[in-house]
């Protein structure tokens, strides 16, 4: 697959996730006792592992070496792990049955939103220097 489509399927899925993120987080009504929660604990890790969803496969073992070197790669690749970290603590929250703070978490202004909106940002300024 081309740099451009990567790119372009990596925002995609980003819009998706964060779409999912808010979803869950609304409907959350779940315990911290519940009886899946190891089922849980193992999402919530897989979730804020950056090299787990199709992106960060791409990013870190697929890339073509000489993309490592840009200045964009770094500064995606730091916007990646933090988008996955905060998902992670976001989703916890929420299947904790700590909705008000989850919900804060992914407010407009939150620190969450506005790394996510960089991310993107910063993804399409890349595909438009390729």
């Amino acid at each position: 697959m081309l740099v451009r489509e990567e790119i372009e399927n990596a925002i995609a899925a980003h819009s998706a996730w964060l779409k999912n993120i808010k979803t869950a987080v609304a409907v959350s009504t779940m315990s911290g006792t519940n009886s899946n929660s190891n089922h849980t604990t193992k999402t919530i890790t897989k979730i804020g592992a950056d090299n787990q969803c199709t992106f960060g496969r791409w990013l870190y073992e697929t890339i073509e070496p000489e993309l490592k070197k840009s200045t964009q790669y770094e500064k995606i690749v730091t916007l990646h792990a933090q988008f996955h970290q905060q998902a992670a603590t976001i989703l916890s929250l929420a299947f904790k049955g700590k909705k008000s703070k989850a919900s804060s978490l992914i407010s407009d202004d939150s620190e969450f939103i506005q790394c996510s909106e960089l991310l993107i940002t910063s993804l399409n300024e890349w595909k438009g220097k390729l």
